[in-house]
């Protein structure tokens, strides 16, 4: 490639990543790294990581033209991980599923928007396991104590949507959320008391799953359903 791309002087450094990019012959380059867009924002000025620049911004500009952003809200994003968590999937398990470290996936939770490619990567996570027990109990209980809404609760239509909010049920004393937390994720082995049996159809019917699968999953006549989930049972 000509050395005066886009009109610029040749880097000045023999620290060189990606191999597209001739070698330069002066080590006082300022940049750490070379080559790339993110050498760019580091204070690189060498051919590669001007190119890199310059054509990803040439992408965001499309995208953006095309209405297809590269950052997105990161409410779908928070909800799905937070109910992969109530079903005791911990951050480790789930960061290496998407190429990051569990650390780093904790710092998802403070941002408001994230790429798009780190919200796909999360939605294939969470239509994977959605519907498995995670290994976790420890993370059951912290996302009972906390509030997170299983998957049960959430659909593809309003899981993104910052302004829908599940309706709120009303529990009496005697519920063990955790306990409600695993029947619902497929425990059969959990015995769910008369409150517990009730709060567990409540979610069920407040994501709108039918009488009767509801009746199969929780091992309640289907005739009780409606009462159960009426509170009256």
């Amino acid at each position: 490639m000509d050395p005066l791309f886009f009109g610029v002087p040749p880097c000045n450094s023999t620290r060189v990543v990606r191999p597209q990019d001739s070698p330069q012959t002066v080590d006082d380059c300022p940049a750490d790294s070379h080559g790339t867009e993110n050498a760019h924002a580091k204070g690189c000025r060498c051919p590669g990581a001007r190119r890199d620049h310059y054509l990803n911004d040439m992408r965001r500009k499309l995208d953006r033209l095309a209405g297809n952003p590269r950052i997105v809200d990161a409410t779908g994003t928070h909800r799905r991980l937070r109910a992969l968590m109530a079903l005791g999937w911990r951050a480790r398990d789930l960061a290496p599923r998407i190429g990051w470290h569990s650390g780093e996936l904790d710092t998802i939770f403070r941002r408001m928007t994230v790429h798009r490619d780190t919200a796909a990567a999360i939605r294939d996570v969470y239509r994977e396991l959605s519907d498995k027990q995670g290994p976790s109990e420890q993370t059951r209980r912290r996302a009972a104590r906390n509030g997170w809404l299983m998957p049960i609760w959430w659909d593809d239509e309003t899981i993104d949507d910052p302004a829908w909010t599940p309706p709120t049920i009303d529990r009496s004393d005697g519920v063990d959320e955790v306990k409600v937390a695993r029947r619902l994720a497929g425990d059969r082995t959990v015995r769910l008391n008369q409150a517990e049996k009730a709060a567990a159809v409540q979610q069920l019917t407040a994501a709108r799953i039918p009488p009767s699968v509801i009746s199969v999953r929780l091992g309640v006549n289907s005739r009780y359903v409606r009462r159960y989930a009426a509170g009256v049972a």
